[in-house]
């Protein structure tokens, strides 16, 4: 995709489509119903995402760690022709309950060299602080995109704030603002946005999540980095008792209340569109 083709920038008057916003579930089939529940973090992070996403020309994407599928199904909703990787078995299976509910056939494989490229937008949310080589990644999925393809990609932001919940996930690090943008620079990507999305909500949940995860961790022990990784995409004990959260009328506000703010740094996550050069 040209640079001069790419959608500018949003504005506060330019609202997403709200058929797309809060369906995570109760767009499927009572038999398509899985047990993994969406987070408030989770609901306004898929909103940011879906509202970068409104301009971008409908075409081939792949998503990697594509979790429980609730946004590759909204995506698809609007017409991309959607693949997804994934390498938890527990979130493939919630995918393909949920997939087959809704009659979409998608491939959903466990590694990214399993499909057949080019892409012209690749997601990746939540994914990379996963990753210990995360710049070696990054660049083998630019490498899957044509020149002018697009990736969007999300990450917890802050370092400073690494903490129990970033342990009890698998996480490896959180984000700068400009360590994304060298690390988007040096796999070859342009960056063409990058927001500060989350604040106020995400900031007041957590420290809720800290006290919660402190306490799940000193309960397990020692768990293996992999499976601490797979399955902080699909599990969602502490998410279903903040489930009174997750209502429209009471998250509407804060994706509102965000906006203002993407281009600081308040938030708790990272929202990165970058093109390939």
């Amino acid at each position: 995709m040209p640079l001069d083709q790419l959608p500018t920038p949003f504005v506060p008057g330019d609202p997403p489509p709200g058929r797309f916003l809060f369906a995570s579930r109760g767009n499927l089939p009572r038999k398509g119903r899985v047990s993994w529940r969406p987070s408030p973090s989770y609901l306004l992070r898929r909103w940011t995402v879906l509202r970068e996403l409104r301009g971008v020309p409908r075409g081939r994407l792949v998503e990697i760690g594509c979790g429980a599928g609730d946004l590759l199904d909204q995506l698809m909703a609007q017409g991309f022709d959607a693949s997804c990787v994934e390498t938890s078995e527990a979130a493939r299976t919630a995918a393909r309950a949920r997939f087959a509910a809704a009659g979409r056939d998608v491939p959903l494989v466990t590694d990214l060299a399993e499909l057949d490229g080019p892409f012209d937008l690749i997601i990746a949310c939540e994914v990379l602080e996963h990753i210990e080589d995360d710049l070696a990644a990054l660049r083998s999925w630019a490498a899957r995109l044509p020149q002018g393809g697009l990736v969007l990609l999300t990450v917890p932001a802050h370092p400073d704030r690494f903490g129990p919940s970033d342990v009890w996930a698998g996480h490896f690090r959180r984000y700068r603002r400009s360590d994304l943008e060298c690390l988007a620079r040096e796999a070859g990507l342009f960056v063409n946005r990058l927001l500060c999305f989350g604040f106020p909500l995400g900031n007041l949940l957590e420290p809720v999540r800290s006290r919660v995860y402190t306490l799940r961790l000193r309960r397990e022990g020692s768990i293996p980095l992999a499976q601490r990784t797979a399955r902080s995409g699909i599990e969602r004990g502490i998410e279903a008792k903040l489930a009174p959260l997750c209502r429209p009328w009471l998250l509407l506000p804060f994706c509102w209340i965000q906006m203002p703010f993407f281009h600081t740094d308040l938030g708790t996550s990272y929202l990165l569109v970058a093109v390939r050069s």
